[in-house]
């Protein structure tokens, strides 16, 4: 954390409240955030306070290009361990409070999620179960924006409403759970879709980057093979596209 110091964060950084909580419950779900650009030291200073806890303030998608962070050897070393070669985005940082959620949803590209600290509880879902996790509608998407993506489910997994969503039962026929640990990768495929919870005490931190691993008609001849996770090991990289796998890089 000290190596960013008090350099100003990324424009990109969102600085935001997850909606809805599960301290909180509001109205709508969706990725409807406050935005706010801040140095990392000032965050810092709100996750000491507490503030960021009672508020919700999660630091999000932070991109590290222009950080020591970036060329980090231990974060190198977990790269060149999964073999990916093609990644569409920087490293970002993730950071925020323990209880805080980001809702189901799903990215349109292959993504690596690293633990630095604290645990991270992801239920997953895998594709093919679109239909049964109500997406918001794409005209709601254009008509309202961010707030309404379509990319995120109208379900909340553990709060779920079987008389507005009652095809959601047989989603949960599919249900998997994964708890993430420090120096542990979780690699989630485009299209599966995911619900973030940061667990344990203190700040939550985690890196992630987006990558394109292999193109559709790669992915599709072992779409029954993406049934579950398994651990990435030596000479396991080629295959990771074909479900959930997680390895273990030693420590943070």
């Amino acid at each position: 954390m000290s190596a960013l110091g008090r350099s100003p964060l990324p424009s990109s950084t969102l600085w935001a409240r997850s909606l809805p909580t599960r301290q909180t419950h509001l109205g709508y779900g969706g990725s409807g955030v406050n935005i706010r650009n801040l140095t990392f030291n000032d965050y810092a200073a709100l996750l000491q306070s507490g503030e960021a806890h009672d508020q919700d303030l999660y630091l999000a998608r932070s991109a590290l290009t222009h950080t020591p962070l970036a060329q980090a050897p231990a974060l190198v070393q977990a790269e060149q361990q999964l073999g990916f070669t093609r990644p569409v985005t920087a490293l970002n940082l993730w950071v925020g409070p323990s209880g805080h959620i980001s809702c189901l949803h799903y990215d349109p590209m292959d993504g690596t999620l690293m633990q630095l600290q604290g645990s991270k509880h992801i239920i997953l879902f895998p594709p093919n179960q679109l239909y049964n996790l109500y997406p918001f509608a794409v005209i709601n998407h254009l008509r309202y924006g961010l707030r309404r993506r379509a990319v995120y489910s109208q379900v909340y997994p553990d709060r779920p409403d079987f008389e507005s969503f009652p095809r959601f039962r047989e989603a949960l026929r599919h249900r998997q759970d994964v708890t993430l640990r420090p120096g542990e990768i979780l690699f989630i495929p485009c299209g599966w879709w995911h619900e973030v919870s940061s667990v344990g005490s203190g700040a939550v931190l985690s890196i992630n980057r987006w990558w394109n691993v292999c193109t559709l008609g790669a992915i599709a001849p072992h779409v029954e093979q993406m049934a579950g996770p398994f651990r990435v090991g030596d000479g396991c990289a080629p295959h990771a596209a074909r479900g959930l796998a997680w390895a273990d890089v030693g420590d943070p």
